[in-house]
């Protein structure tokens, strides 16, 4: 956290997702320097706007004292431009942040291969499967996904990479700690154990609509390939490819070969150019050479595009509950049947009912709620979704 105090100070003044951010990652001291300018100096940079160095001649650090305290009672690192951590994908993008905070640690981002898997929020069985498995044998290969920790295909690619033991990383759109979509909380608390959750936004920023294409940049900026795994045709994640294509990176979509209003979006994307996807070996054959002592070729076992078409086409939460929980291991997929015929469970009925060790139906609970496939109510009852 080199110079924290300044980059965060200095990320108040200008704003988040600011192109100026790139100048002075340039600038002989960086944003210490800028804090020690007065007005005429910062003027004589040629940098800032009119209300930028209004801003930027106000040199009060205790909001900055403040977050510094709070990062440090909950355990988060802060990385800035000059930190070594700090992935050098992300200073080279037209507006770098100039904070990121940290719960887990990146996994070897100059080293490995970073895959963002993004989509609808509300995808079909078969996006959500597509996704989960896009995870799970990117992981597999040696990948760390990247998604945006939401519902839908993000937390699909999220818990494909974690059935892998794999790394995976989840940029969000309001502070680490803002309690927001925290059905997810388990699936997080695994992420940050796996690898890492990371914002531009300090601890208690609420989600605000503009947050979330800021967000992306990120997403897509500390990425080598974006996947759009489904989307319709007014998705966000198509701003995710665009800037991803802006930025430099490799653009995949998933075609559905049906047709369907709910992959509109992707097969926009790949009338457009982007490299329609036929499975995850598509995107390891684009970075083998690159990534050689990181990354092998995933185990598919029947032709990926295949299988997205013989799954339901419906998109309710039951249809990808189903999808989820046939990617599950043997223990939680009996377990999510018990539930579904019997509905409330606490755990003791659960092991009496399966015959399954204690330990192990703890474990596979634990990896059905993380799933996002049972609801736990008071007292620990679990009811399939």
């Amino acid at each position: 956290m080199k110079n924290a105090i300044y980059w965060i100070w200095l990320q108040r003044a200008l704003g988040f997702a600011s192109s100026k951010i790139s100048k002075v990652i340039e600038l002989d001291g960086a944003a210490r320097r800028v804090f020690e300018l007065e007005y005429d100096g910062l003027k004589n940079l040629r940098i800032f706007t009119a209300r930028q160095l209004e801003n930027l001649c106000s040199k009060d650090l205790l909001p900055v004292q403040e977050i510094l305290t709070n990062c440090g009672r909950l355990g988060y690192d802060i990385l800035t431009p000059e930190d070594e951590d700090y992935p050098q994908r992300l200073r080279n993008i037209s507006n770098p942040p100039a904070v990121l905070y940290v719960k887990g640690k990146l996994p070897d981002p100059e080293r490995r291969l970073y895959v963002g898997i993004v989509g609808a929020r509300e995808p079909t069985s078969r996006g959500a499967d597509v996704a989960y498995t896009l995870g799970l044998k990117l992981a597999q290969s040696g990948a760390v996904i990247v998604s945006g920790g939401a519902r839908g295909i993000d937390s699909a690619a999220h818990m494909g990479a974690l059935a892998e033991s794999g790394r995976t990383v989840a940029v969000l759109g309001c502070g680490i700690d803002y309690e927001y979509n925290m059905s997810k909380r388990s699936m997080r608390d695994m992420i940050a154990s796996k690898g890492a959750i990371i914002s531009e936004y300090p601890p208690t920023t609420p989600p605000v609509g503009r947050h979330f294409p800021e967000r992306n940049r990120i997403i897509s900026g500390i990425s080598h390939a974006v996947v759009v795994a489904q989307a319709g045709i007014k998705s966000g994640s198509l701003i995710t490819a665009k800037l991803a294509a802006e930025q430099g990176r490799e653009v995949f979509a998933v075609e559905d070969g049906i047709g369907s209003v709910e992959s509109e979006g992707t097969t926009h994307l790949i009338e457009n150019g982007a490299n329609p996807l036929s499975g995850p070996q598509d995107v390891v054959d684009a970075f083998c050479g690159r990534f050689s002592d990181t990354l092998r070729r995933p185990m598919v076992e029947r032709d990926f595009i295949d299988d997205l078409r013989a799954l339901p086409g419906g998109g309710n939460e039951t249809d990808v509950a189903h999808a989820f929980a046939q990617s599950a291991s043997e223990n939680a997929r009996m377990i999510y049947a018990l539930l579904e015929r019997e509905g409330c469970m606490i755990a003791d009925e659960i092991i009496a009912a399966t015959g399954i060790a204690a330990g192990s139906v703890f474990g596979a609970l634990t990896e059905l709620e993380m799933l996002g496939i049972v609801n736990v109510h008071p007292g620990r009852r679990y009811e399939a979704k």
